[in-house]
């Protein structure tokens, strides 16, 4: 559960970062197809966080 949060974390930086680069080229198709994926990786994160505290 920990690792594929951690997983998501990265691909989350990943996302973020090509996010940027969207905004650097004005590309708005781009801009909204990675922010749908962003908002899906941190809804997974959220996810496995209350997954992880109901565990404890």
């Amino acid at each position: 559960m920990k690792a594929q949060k951690e997983h998501n974390v990265v691909h989350l930086q990943s996302i973020e970062k090509r996010i940027n680069k969207c905004l650097a080229t004005h590309s708005l198709e781009c801009l909204t197809t990675l922010e749908m994926k962003k908002q899906q990786i941190e809804n997974e994160i959220s996810i496995i966080e209350e997954k992880l505290e109901n565990k404890n």
